[in-house]
């Protein structure tokens, strides 16, 4: 496994439609220049989740396509800080396509270092 040099995080995501457990990387950083250009695919049948450059031969694996973020909406009146004591608590649900079975369920239930992706039998792979 190569160090990893771009920022970002892995999820580990279930889909409640097959059962299919599998991750993601997710990209963060400060600007959008950081991460811009790279992808990343995660291939079930080798177990292991690579991170690309979009300019690169593309490794195999699926990319998952992130399809909706679910966010706890205002209600009509409530004033900015009744809202944040409300949602204090609360967080944004990130909901992926599978890679299994192709539908819309899947959603992240964990975020894990490289050690613990491992430990679920995955290699993360950096090919930037």
């Amino acid at each position: 496994m190569m160090t990893m040099n771009t920022e970002g995080y892995i999820l580990w995501l279930h889909c409640s439609a097959c059962g299919t457990e599998f991750p993601v990387y997710v990209f963060s950083g400060e600007n959008d220049w950081t991460t811009s250009g790279l992808r990343s695919k995660t291939d079930l049948e080798k177990k292991a989740l690579f991170v690309y450059a979009h300019d690169d031969t593309p490794p195999s694996g699926t990319e998952v396509e992130l399809v909706k973020v679910d966010r706890v909406e205002s209600i009509p009146g409530e004033s900015f800080q009744d809202y944040r004591n409300r949602t204090a608590n609360s967080e944004d649900r990130y909901i992926y396509g599978c890679v299994n079975c192709q539908s819309k369920y899947a959603e992240g239930i964990e975020k894990l270092e490289p050690a613990q992706l491992k430990e679920k039998g995955y290699e993360l792979i950096n090919l930037t």
